[in-house]
């Protein structure tokens, strides 16, 4: 059930999305049915009549991949895991936005004039495709299946070559045929449509392989009947670089967020005003940025919380500010595996979630932290007091939070994308 917060702060059921009503609802959703099944039909054809580029049973592996990312740690934490395989020799990555250094990683942009005459997204998959029939790579992927996954797999079946789904955000991607995921195309349609998603499950099929950031996401497509191979490939981060801090924390929480609706960073500010009420001096930070900050800023102001919360605004760098705080506040409507907390929880901070996406894989209730089914921000304050009151308890879920992220280390999982790619051969 999705909610909402009214002025005061209660939570309230939001009206769900029914389906098409007016004619224009209708025929917005009719074209995507229409253009999708010719999306289909296309694949099968392609599927039938082009030659496969037989895979390499060993040696260098050529990948092709796009995407749209919001930080540098986010791109990283996809990206470096594939490169530091054995058998990964090169990932063009094409993007519309900044790609950081890594070793093995060629960044391609779509050019300035191309942006100009069609846009940043339809020049950046023009890019793809050019580079995807250009040089033919071994592999072909895309991150989230709207719209990037869809052309990859397109792309990879004209080109004779494997395709990879990358699935970030989880079943939302697909579920009711992506009408709730965060595709501007996609949130057109007015609800739910079983038709669009049946062709989004059609086109998952058509994928060699899938990557999910936990098994929910896995378990979603196979109750709909999707047969290929999956993998559950967290986000890769450096051990290393995200460590705990020995030093007294600045921040009581924090939260690492786009300033969007589903992030419910209203409820953050809810929460911080029912804990205030036992712990006066309450201190919170909230990292990021978006089109709701002034709302969020006025909200604040409202509930007097000034002096209790810093708007930090985006941070490319969020690995000292994470060691600056005690708890990590999850308070997503929905997710896949958020790289935030898997930061969050490197750098010893136990995790207070709403229970959505794949935030089970690695937040153990009662043991590293507390997912909550309940969205108040009562709910929320209860546990958050108790781990701000008991030093010991703490520090038990820190350590265990740490524990528990370290299956997202870079170099485990770029053992795990060796054993992958090794499985492709056959």
């Amino acid at each position: 059930m999705r909610l909402e917060t009214n002025y005061y702060g209660t939570l309230l059921k939001k009206k769900k999305k029914s389906g098409p009503t007016s004619l224009m609802d209708r025929l917005t959703h009719l074209s995507f049915r229409s253009v999708l099944w010719c999306y289909i039909i296309i694949l099968k054809l392609a599927k039938q009549f082009r030659l496969q580029r037989p895979f390499p049973q060993s040696g260098p592996v050529e990948i092709l991949l796009t995407g749209t990312f919001f930080s540098d740690n986010w791109i990283i934490s996809l990206l470096q895991p594939l490169a530091l395989t054995q058998r990964c020799g090169r990932i063009r990555m094409v993007s519309s936005s900044p790609v950081p250094a890594i070793e093995k990683v060629e960044a391609v942009y779509p050019s300035k004039l191309l942006t100009k005459l069609i846009g940043r997204s339809p020049a950046r998959l023009a890019t793809f495709l050019w580079i995807g029939f250009r040089t033919r790579p071994h592999i072909v992927g895309g991150f989230h299946l709207l719209i990037n996954g869809l052309i990859a797999i397109l792309l990879a079946r004209l080109i004779g070559v494997k395709a990879l789904y990358s699935c970030c955000g989880g079943q939302i991607e697909c579920e009711g045929g992506g009408y709730k995921a965060d595709n501007h195309l996609f949130s057109n349609l007015c609800g739910p449509d079983q038709a669009i998603e049946s062709h989004l499950l059609n086109a998952v099929s058509e994928a060699d392989l899938v990557i999910t950031r936990g098994n929910l996401a896995i378990r979603f497509f196979r109750e709909h009947g999707v047969e290929t191979q999956f993998y559950v490939i967290p986000g890769g981060m450096d051990g290393t670089k995200f460590t705990p801090s020995t030093l007294p924390a600045e921040y009581d929480l924090i939260t690492v967020s786009n300033l969007i609706p589903r992030k419910r960073v209203d409820l953050f500010l809810h929460i911080i005003n029912v804990v205030r009420t036992v712990r006066p001096n309450i201190r919170a930070v909230i990292l990021g940025d978006g089109p709701l900050r002034g709302e969020l800023e006025n909200l604040a102001r409202d509930l007097n919380l000034t002096e209790s919360v810093h708007f930090a605004g985006h941070q490319k760098q969020v690995t000292d500010w994470l060691r600056k705080g005690k708890i990590f506040v999850l308070t997503s409507e929905s997710e896949g595996l958020s790289q935030a907390m898997i930061q969050a929880m490197l750098s010893g901070l136990p995790v207070v979630a709403t229970q959505v996406g794949e935030a089970e894989e690695l937040v153990k209730n009662g043991i590293n932290g507390f997912l909550l089914s309940n969205w108040t921000a009562a709910s929320f304050a209860e546990p958050i007091i108790q781990l701000l009151d008991d030093v010991k308890k703490h520090a038990a879920f820190s350590k265990a939070a740490r524990i528990s992220a370290e299956t997202c280390d870079v170099h485990y999982l770029a053992h795990r994308w060796d054993e992958i790619l090794n499985e492709l051969v056959s």
